[in-house]
């Protein structure tokens, strides 16, 4: 939808068709068809003025996608509460809304290699970026279920 190597930002969108009744029951990968619309984002700090060069190695990306299951219930695998046993069960399925967003530390910004919109035409090794990732869960008339994860990619 919206980019700008310069400012190092980008907005894109998507639509996934989650196929249903596709995996094996017990990671719950039986559930329904469902579509999800999405928009995710990222912006750097390598555009910022000299006088915040110190924040030019951040940047956020993030994304909202909302999960909209084609049918209203579903058959799960798992323990009735009444009886105690295992096995296939109705249940109804509500929409989720997955979000969240990483902080990103990229140490080619304190390189001389850095030219403001351009990546490094030979960049000699791999470059680690360490992140924290948060991520959100909040299916529909349910609690928000939330992660906090700390990584390191290799770009």
């Amino acid at each position: 939808m919206y980019r700008n190597d310069l400012h190092e930002t980008l907005i894109p969108a998507s639509l996934t068709w989650g196929i249903g009744s596709s995996g094996a029951q017990g990671v719950e990968a039986n559930k329904p068809n469902a579509l999800i619309p999405s928009i995710t984002f990222g912006k750097g700090f390598g555009d910022l003025p000299d006088e915040l060069s110190w924040l030019r190695p951040f940047a956020i990306t993030g994304a909202v996608a909302v999960e909209f299951p084609t049918s209203a219930a579903s058959v799960e695998f798992g323990g009735d509460p009444t009886t105690g046993q295992f096995g296939p069960m109705l249940s109804t399925t509500a929409g989720i809304a997955h979000w969240g967003f990483a902080i990103e530390y990229s140490t080619l910004y304190l390189t001389s290699r850095f030219t403001p919109g351009q990546l490094p035409k030979e960049e000699p090794l791999h470059q680690f970026v360490p992140l924290v990732e948060f991520a959100f869960d909040s299916p529909i008339g349910e609690r928000t279920a939330a992660t906090m994860n700390p990584e390191v990619d290799s770009r």
